[in-house]
Protein backbone atom coordinates (compact mmCIF):
# COMPACT_ATOMS: atom_id res chain seq x y z
CA UNK A 1 0.00 0.00 0.00
CA UNK A 2 1.80 3.36 -1.17
CA UNK A 3 2.44 5.75 1.61
CA UNK A 4 -0.42 8.65 1.19
CA UNK A 5 0.60 12.06 0.35
CA UNK A 6 -0.44 14.46 3.02
CA UNK A 7 -1.70 18.01 2.01
CA UNK A 8 -3.46 20.59 3.57
CA UNK A 9 -6.73 22.40 2.29
CA UNK A 10 -7.49 25.31 3.30
CA UNK A 11 -10.35 27.83 3.50
CA UNK A 12 -9.81 31.39 3.78
CA UNK A 13 -12.11 34.12 4.78
CA UNK A 14 -13.46 32.89 8.32
CA UNK A 15 -15.28 35.62 9.65
CA UNK A 16 -16.58 37.23 6.86
CA UNK A 17 -19.56 36.52 6.86
CA UNK A 18 -22.76 34.19 8.34
CA UNK A 19 -22.60 31.72 5.18
CA UNK A 20 -18.82 31.50 5.03
CA UNK A 21 -18.53 30.39 8.62
CA UNK A 22 -21.12 28.03 8.33
CA UNK A 23 -19.78 26.76 5.15
CA UNK A 24 -15.97 26.23 6.43
CA UNK A 25 -17.75 24.85 9.95
CA UNK A 26 -19.44 21.93 8.04
CA UNK A 27 -16.58 21.24 6.01
CA UNK A 28 -14.32 21.33 8.86
CA UNK A 29 -16.63 18.98 10.96
CA UNK A 30 -16.77 16.74 8.23
CA UNK A 31 -13.11 16.20 7.41
CA UNK A 32 -13.17 18.18 4.16
CA UNK A 33 -10.38 20.53 5.58
CA UNK A 34 -7.77 20.85 7.71
CA UNK A 35 -6.91 24.99 7.95
CA UNK A 36 -8.80 27.68 8.17
CA UNK A 37 -8.04 31.72 7.73
CA UNK A 38 -9.56 34.18 9.84
CA UNK A 39 -10.41 37.64 9.17
CA UNK A 40 -10.01 38.82 13.19
CA UNK A 41 -11.88 42.35 11.93
CA UNK A 42 -14.26 40.31 9.76
CA UNK A 43 -17.67 41.37 10.87
CA UNK A 44 -18.76 37.49 12.31
CA UNK A 45 -15.45 36.29 14.03
CA UNK A 46 -16.48 35.95 17.38
CA UNK A 47 -19.68 34.41 16.17
CA UNK A 48 -18.59 31.08 16.15
CA UNK A 49 -15.01 30.94 16.82
CA UNK A 50 -15.35 28.92 19.52
CA UNK A 51 -16.92 26.28 17.83
CA UNK A 52 -14.16 26.49 15.23
CA UNK A 53 -11.78 26.58 17.72
CA UNK A 54 -12.90 22.87 18.56
CA UNK A 55 -12.15 21.50 15.39
CA UNK A 56 -9.45 19.42 14.36
CA UNK A 57 -8.16 22.04 12.08
CA UNK A 58 -5.14 24.12 11.72
CA UNK A 59 -6.31 27.86 12.48
CA UNK A 60 -4.47 31.17 11.11
CA UNK A 61 -4.76 34.70 10.77
CA UNK A 62 -5.73 35.93 7.35
CA UNK A 63 -3.68 38.77 6.97
CA UNK A 64 -5.95 41.62 6.31
CA UNK A 65 -5.09 45.14 4.72
CA UNK A 66 -7.62 45.89 1.95
CA UNK A 67 -11.30 45.67 3.91
CA UNK A 68 -12.97 48.20 6.13
CA UNK A 69 -16.07 46.59 8.04
CA UNK A 70 -18.11 47.92 10.63
CA UNK A 71 -15.75 48.88 14.22
CA UNK A 72 -12.09 48.15 12.87
CA UNK A 73 -9.70 50.56 14.50
CA UNK A 74 -9.14 53.55 12.19
CA UNK A 75 -5.30 53.33 12.26
CA UNK A 76 -5.14 49.97 10.03
CA UNK A 77 -3.27 50.89 7.35
CA UNK A 78 -5.88 49.77 4.63
CA UNK A 79 -5.73 50.06 1.39
CA UNK A 80 -7.63 49.23 -2.35
CA UNK A 81 -5.76 46.23 -2.91
CA UNK A 82 -4.16 47.97 -6.19
CA UNK A 83 -3.30 51.11 -4.16
CA UNK A 84 -1.76 48.87 -1.53
CA UNK A 85 0.42 46.95 -4.25
CA UNK A 86 1.77 50.27 -5.73
CA UNK A 87 2.07 52.05 -2.43
CA UNK A 88 4.32 48.84 -1.08
CA UNK A 89 6.52 48.74 -3.88
CA UNK A 90 6.95 52.35 -4.12
CA UNK A 91 8.20 52.30 -0.37
CA UNK A 92 5.52 54.45 0.57
CA UNK A 93 3.58 52.32 3.51
CA UNK A 94 3.49 54.30 6.28
CA UNK A 95 5.42 52.01 8.76
CA UNK A 96 4.11 53.16 11.95
CA UNK A 97 0.53 52.08 10.41
CA UNK A 98 1.79 48.59 8.96
CA UNK A 99 3.46 47.65 12.68
CA UNK A 100 0.30 48.74 14.02
CA UNK A 101 -2.13 46.26 12.39
CA UNK A 102 0.06 43.66 12.37
CA UNK A 103 0.19 43.56 16.20
CA UNK A 104 -3.71 44.45 16.14
CA UNK A 105 -4.80 41.70 14.80
CA UNK A 106 -1.86 39.15 16.47
CA UNK A 107 -3.88 40.46 19.40
CA UNK A 108 -7.25 39.91 18.22
CA UNK A 109 -5.99 36.45 17.06
CA UNK A 110 -5.15 35.68 20.87
CA UNK A 111 -8.18 36.93 21.89
CA UNK A 112 -10.54 35.45 19.89
CA UNK A 113 -9.01 31.91 19.89
CA UNK A 114 -6.83 32.02 22.85
CA UNK A 115 -3.83 30.67 21.00
CA UNK A 116 -1.17 31.64 18.99
CA UNK A 117 -2.09 31.43 15.08
CA UNK A 118 -0.98 27.93 13.69
CA UNK A 119 -0.13 29.61 10.48
CA UNK A 120 -0.09 33.15 9.14
CA UNK A 121 -0.92 34.10 5.41
CA UNK A 122 -2.75 37.27 3.62
CA UNK A 123 -6.36 38.43 2.03
CA UNK A 124 -5.47 38.78 -1.48
CA UNK A 125 -1.88 37.60 -0.64
CA UNK A 126 -1.17 41.05 1.06
CA UNK A 127 1.84 39.13 3.72
CA UNK A 128 4.28 38.59 1.39
CA UNK A 129 3.94 42.06 -0.01
CA UNK A 130 7.23 44.45 0.89
CA UNK A 131 6.89 47.01 3.40
CA UNK A 132 4.21 44.24 5.00
CA UNK A 133 6.31 40.40 5.18
CA UNK A 134 9.15 42.18 7.03
CA UNK A 135 7.46 43.55 9.93
CA UNK A 136 5.77 40.68 10.32
CA UNK A 137 8.59 37.88 10.21
CA UNK A 138 9.91 40.64 12.98
CA UNK A 139 6.70 40.43 14.90
CA UNK A 140 6.03 36.78 14.36
CA UNK A 141 9.74 36.42 15.65
CA UNK A 142 9.64 38.04 18.52
CA UNK A 143 6.63 36.90 19.79
CA UNK A 144 6.61 33.33 19.03
CA UNK A 145 10.20 32.48 19.42
CA UNK A 146 10.27 28.62 19.49
CA UNK A 147 6.92 27.83 17.69
CA UNK A 148 6.81 29.85 15.06
CA UNK A 149 3.65 29.57 13.01
CA UNK A 150 4.14 28.25 9.13
CA UNK A 151 4.08 30.74 6.56
CA UNK A 152 1.72 30.08 3.38
CA UNK A 153 4.28 30.47 0.01
CA UNK A 154 1.91 31.45 -2.90
CA UNK A 155 4.90 30.72 -5.58
CA UNK A 156 2.17 28.37 -8.02
CA UNK A 157 3.23 24.76 -8.22
CA UNK A 158 5.57 23.94 -11.22
CA UNK A 159 3.55 21.35 -12.54
CA UNK A 160 0.55 23.23 -12.64
CA UNK A 161 -0.83 21.91 -15.72
CA UNK A 162 -1.03 23.65 -19.49
CA UNK A 163 -4.81 22.50 -19.58
CA UNK A 164 -5.50 25.14 -17.69
CA UNK A 165 -6.61 28.54 -19.80
CA UNK A 166 -3.68 31.03 -20.18
CA UNK A 167 -5.51 33.10 -18.21
CA UNK A 168 -5.67 30.91 -15.52
CA UNK A 169 -1.96 30.35 -15.07
CA UNK A 170 -1.02 33.89 -15.50
CA UNK A 171 -3.45 34.73 -12.11
CA UNK A 172 -1.49 31.95 -10.75
CA UNK A 173 1.98 33.54 -11.75
CA UNK A 174 0.98 36.68 -10.57
CA UNK A 175 0.06 36.04 -7.23
CA UNK A 176 3.54 34.63 -6.47
CA UNK A 177 5.10 36.88 -8.34
CA UNK A 178 3.95 39.63 -5.67
CA UNK A 179 6.97 38.80 -2.73
CA UNK A 180 6.42 35.37 -2.37
CA UNK A 181 10.23 34.20 -3.19
CA UNK A 182 11.35 37.13 -1.19
CA UNK A 183 9.08 36.06 2.00
CA UNK A 184 10.49 32.26 1.94
CA UNK A 185 13.81 33.32 1.57
CA UNK A 186 13.98 35.51 4.61
CA UNK A 187 11.64 33.44 7.01
CA UNK A 188 13.74 30.16 6.28
CA UNK A 189 17.11 31.85 7.52
CA UNK A 190 14.74 32.91 10.20
CA UNK A 191 13.36 29.25 11.33
CA UNK A 192 10.01 29.44 9.96
CA UNK A 193 8.15 26.89 7.71
CA UNK A 194 5.77 26.59 5.06
CA UNK A 195 3.89 24.72 2.37
CA UNK A 196 5.63 22.64 -0.08
CA UNK A 197 3.60 23.70 -3.38
CA UNK A 198 0.52 25.66 -3.89
CA UNK A 199 -2.97 25.29 -5.97
CA UNK A 200 -6.18 26.55 -6.21
CA UNK A 201 -5.86 30.26 -7.58
CA UNK A 202 -7.61 31.28 -10.51
CA UNK A 203 -9.20 34.10 -12.14
CA UNK A 204 -13.11 33.88 -11.25
CA UNK A 205 -14.11 37.01 -13.19
CA UNK A 206 -12.65 34.72 -16.31
CA UNK A 207 -13.90 31.75 -18.43
CA UNK A 208 -12.30 28.84 -16.30
CA UNK A 209 -13.18 24.80 -16.21
CA UNK A 210 -15.47 23.26 -13.63
CA UNK A 211 -14.29 23.33 -10.04
CA UNK A 212 -14.27 19.59 -10.22
CA UNK A 213 -11.69 19.48 -13.13
CA UNK A 214 -9.09 22.18 -12.12
CA UNK A 215 -9.09 19.47 -8.65
CA UNK A 216 -8.39 16.83 -10.82
CA UNK A 217 -5.63 18.76 -12.53
CA UNK A 218 -4.10 20.32 -9.26
CA UNK A 219 -4.50 17.17 -6.74
CA UNK A 220 -2.05 14.78 -8.97
CA UNK A 221 1.22 17.06 -8.66
CA UNK A 222 0.51 18.38 -5.17
CA UNK A 223 3.67 16.67 -2.80
CA UNK A 224 3.72 16.01 1.05
CA UNK A 225 2.97 19.36 2.64
CA UNK A 226 1.19 20.81 -0.68
CA UNK A 227 -1.59 23.52 0.02
CA UNK A 228 -4.92 23.66 -1.96
CA UNK A 229 -6.35 26.62 -1.21
CA UNK A 230 -10.55 27.35 -1.44
CA UNK A 231 -12.77 30.03 -0.68
CA UNK A 232 -16.24 28.45 0.25
CA UNK A 233 -19.84 29.70 1.09
CA UNK A 234 -23.07 28.31 1.67
CA UNK A 235 -25.09 30.71 -0.17
CA UNK A 236 -24.10 33.38 -2.71
CA UNK A 237 -22.57 36.72 -1.02
CA UNK A 238 -23.92 40.28 -1.86
CA UNK A 239 -21.55 42.51 -3.30
CA UNK A 240 -19.09 39.16 -3.47
CA UNK A 241 -16.55 39.07 -6.52
CA UNK A 242 -16.05 36.05 -6.15
CA UNK A 243 -20.07 35.36 -6.57
CA UNK A 244 -21.44 31.55 -7.75
CA UNK A 245 -17.63 30.67 -7.38
CA UNK A 246 -17.75 30.30 -3.50
CA UNK A 247 -20.81 28.44 -3.25
CA UNK A 248 -19.85 25.87 -6.00
CA UNK A 249 -17.33 25.26 -4.28
CA UNK A 250 -18.68 24.43 -1.36
CA UNK A 251 -21.38 22.24 -3.10
CA UNK A 252 -18.38 20.36 -4.21
CA UNK A 253 -15.89 20.14 -1.30
CA UNK A 254 -19.14 19.01 0.75
CA UNK A 255 -20.24 16.12 -1.57
CA UNK A 256 -18.78 12.77 -2.19
CA UNK A 257 -16.62 14.26 -5.15
CA UNK A 258 -14.26 15.36 -3.14
CA UNK A 259 -13.31 12.23 -0.59
CA UNK A 260 -13.49 10.49 -3.69
CA UNK A 261 -11.12 12.82 -5.63
CA UNK A 262 -8.47 12.80 -2.65
CA UNK A 263 -8.68 8.53 -2.86
CA UNK A 264 -8.17 8.45 -6.59
CA UNK A 265 -4.98 10.31 -6.21
CA UNK A 266 -3.73 9.21 -3.14
CA UNK A 267 -3.89 11.96 -1.11
CA UNK A 268 -4.82 12.41 2.79
CA UNK A 269 -5.86 16.14 4.59
CA UNK A 270 -3.73 16.89 7.15
CA UNK A 271 -2.77 19.95 9.80
CA UNK A 272 0.87 21.23 8.23
CA UNK A 273 1.45 21.92 12.20
CA UNK A 274 1.69 18.39 12.98
CA UNK A 275 3.66 17.06 9.63
CA UNK A 276 7.45 17.51 9.61
CA UNK A 277 9.17 19.10 6.72
CA UNK A 278 12.29 19.59 5.63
Amino acid sequence: MPIKTGIVACADDFGLNAQVDAAIIDLVSHHRLSAVGALVDGPHIRLRAVELARLNADIGLHLNFTEVWPGMAPATGVKPWRNLVIHSYLGLLDAKKVNLAIEHQLDQFESIFNCQPNFIDGHLHVHQLPGIRQPLLRALTRRYAGSLPWLRDTRPHAGVSTDMPIWQRFKAQVIGFLGASSLISDSVKLGFKSNQGFVGAYDFSRPHPPFEDMLKLWLPILKTGGLFMTHPSQQLLNHDPMGQSRVKEYNLLASPVWPELLAQNNCELVRLSQIKLN
